[in-house]
């Protein structure tokens, strides 16, 4: 048992290694060829993370204003898995007018956003402690208010996209 321990503890390291230097050579041949390599903060790759313009896909649950689903975390399990949460409820303003800016064309949206707590008890949800981990917001066509072939999804958990109870 010790010796197949140690044989993948090895593997593991040595994986990791040629990855490590696999990496710095990706980038060393970057910048030989002069491109133009620079840094994004924090605070941009938290804004790409996760998310993407989707066609295709489920529809949000609300197809008019914005429905906000408050979650809390179980306190065990992945902070990544939504099984890992508990739902308290949601809030829905159908008059609510939200917009999505892209290339400098704004579409009007609706559709869903859910907010989870992770400090408090699971059995409560507090809004000054929750953070924004989905959202799945559908474009609207201006003048007939009805859901256009595309919309948005940003997400850090791994919810399926047609799932909204579990």
């Amino acid at each position: 048992m010790t010796k197949i321990i140690t044989t993948s503890l090895a593997a593991f390291f040595c994986i990791a290694s040629i990855s490590a230097h696999a990496e710095s050579s990706i980038l060393l041949a970057l910048k030989s060829q002069r491109a133009d390599l620079s840094m994004m903060s924090d605070q941009k790759l938290d804004e790409i993370r996760g998310a993407a313009k989707i066609l295709g896909q489920p529809l949000p649950s609300v197809t008019l204003g914005l429905k906000t689903y408050h979650v809390t975390w179980k306190q065990f399990g992945a902070m990544d898995d939504y099984r890992s949460y508990i739902r308290h409820g949601f809030s829905y303003n159908p008059g609510v007018r939200n917009t999505v800016v892209e290339n400098e064309v704004v579409h009007d949206v609706a559709g869903d956003v859910w907010f989870a707590d992770r400090i408090s008890n699971p059995n409560t949800w507090n809004s000054a402690y929750s953070v924004r981990i989905d959202s799945h917001l559908q474009a609207l066509d201006k003048t007939t208010g009805q859901p256009m072939n595309f919309g948005w999804r940003t997400t850090s958990w791994n919810r399926p996209i047609s799932t909204f109870r579990w």
